[in-house]
């Protein structure tokens, strides 16, 4: 029985985008708090590594002619091989956006921010994400540069002491948008 769950779990981590129910437990992990995120009953659809790799940055394509996150994935480095990948989805074919921590980074965080209209107001619809990476070594942090992200802007920022192993989103209306509302990690206690 120990067998088949471990087989089951490896293949929900490798199709990356399981839509999962609102369990908080999920990628061997916990859902982090966001408002955004966690003010309505929407499933999260979730990205996470296969067995082996590790979280490394994160990609995210946009809708077709427009500037609003279509869905969201983990890219996904090998413990021993160092190569990058995107867990296998249904979108794989669609152009990413890839933020990436180098080599001798982790993870250490996330920034997000909501597309900002033509009247300056913000609309309730994510127009990217990046993020943060900390060196080990040094202690040295450092933002991911996105065009989609403006520092002059407010965005949602995430910055933890916990090991990032994927993420969770949303979508911004139930059946009748391919528009993602918000982000959040999924983490645990570095190991």
């Amino acid at each position: 029985m120990k067998q088949i769950l471990a087989v089951v779990y490896l293949m929900v981590c490798m199709m990356g985008w399981a839509n999962l129910a609102s369990a908080r437990d999920t990628c061997g992990g916990n859902i982090e708090y966001g408002r955004d995120c966690d003010n309505n009953d929407r499933h999260y659809h979730i990205s996470c590594c296969p067995q082996g790799y590790r979280v490394h940055g994160i990609a995210y394509s946009d809708l077709p002619n427009q500037d609003h996150v279509d869905a969201i994935t983990a890219l996904c480095r090998n413990v021993k091989a160092g190569n990058t990948m995107v867990p296998p989805s249904e979108r794989s074919h669609q152009h990413l956006s890839r933020m990436e921590c180098d080599k001798t980074e982790v993870v250490s965080g996330l920034i997000s921010q909501d597309v900002k209209t033509n009247s300056g107001n913000r609309r309730d619809s994510l127009d990217g994400a990046t993020v943060e990476c900390l060196n080990p070594k040094t202690g040295a942090k450092r933002v991911v540069y996105s065009s989609d992200i403006n520092s002059a802007r407010p965005g949602k920022t995430y910055s933890l002491n916990t090991e990032v192993v994927g993420w969770a989103y949303k979508e911004l209306d139930k059946g009748t948008s391919d528009r993602v509302d918000c982000v959040v990690p999924i983490t645990r206690p570095r190991r």
